[in-house]
């Protein structure tokens, strides 16, 4: 609990993925990917509750049989391009919660329930609109091009995408490991998701599962503790 607000943990879990068919109850390991951070947020000292959103009854029947509940998303809030604030409002509404949401992926599966406690201790702690993790980047961004036309153009300037990586600032990646949010900020009209003030949480790399090499790799990695 956060005062008088419960802590709840999300698993939004559409079943349409083109990538992976059938992805977030797909067996890696003998287990479906959506076990795995069902079971890390059981182990959390913070979350009273675990909840999934799904438009799937085959993801909604894995899930109640791991005692989690499950609110039923409509079609047209469960597509490629549905964004993800549509997903959050509807549960919010359906569910009558202004609850303190701990939002975790079954694409993200090799969480640690450790990681995702210091995660939000860190957000009790301070004030913030949300808190979303990330991982540094390889090298900062700052060297990167988009491509414009035919041509390159900085993502901030020549002058910085040619200086060497030392000199310049470290960047991170979003990555999906955990992040926090709070309805309070995200039901009102035009806010986004996460607001204005998003509160940095830096963890290790993480590996999300967008294709079938990504869960394959997985599957290797799971399978020799690599």
């Amino acid at each position: 609990m956060y005062g008088n607000k419960k802590i709840i943990c999300l698993i939004l879990a559409r079943g349409g993925s083109k990538g992976v068919p059938g992805k977030n109850i797909k067996l890696l390991n003998d287990k479906p990917l959506i076990e795995y951070p069902i079971l890390q947020a059981k182990k959390s000292k913070f979350i009273d509750e675990i909840h999934v959103s799904t438009d799937c009854f085959k993801i909604s029947k894995v899930c109640k049989n791991l005692s989690v509940k499950v609110t039923h998303r409509p079609n047209h809030l469960a597509g490629d391009s549905s964004p993800d604030i549509d997903a959050f409002k509807h549960f919010c509404l359906e569910n009558k919660t202004e609850d303190i949401i701990v939002h975790l992926r079954a694409t993200t599966p090799l969480i640690k329930s450790e990681t995702v406690d210091k995660a939000i201790d860190k957000f009790l702690k301070n004030k913030c609109d949300s808190l979303r993790s990330g991982h540094e980047t390889p090298e900062s961004v700052l060297k990167y091009f988009l491509k414009n036309n035919e041509f390159w153009t900085p993502i901030s300037s020549f002058d910085q995408s040619n200086k060497p990586r030392q000199l310049l600032q470290k960047t991170y990646c979003p990555n999906g490991y955990v992040d926090i949010v709070n309805p309070k900020y995200f039901m009102q009209k035009g806010n986004t998701l996460h607001g204005n003030k998003i509160l940095s949480f830096v963890t290790e790399y993480s590996h999300e599962i967008d294709t079938s090499e990504d869960f394959n790799y997985l599957e290797y990695k799971v399978k020799n503790d690599v």
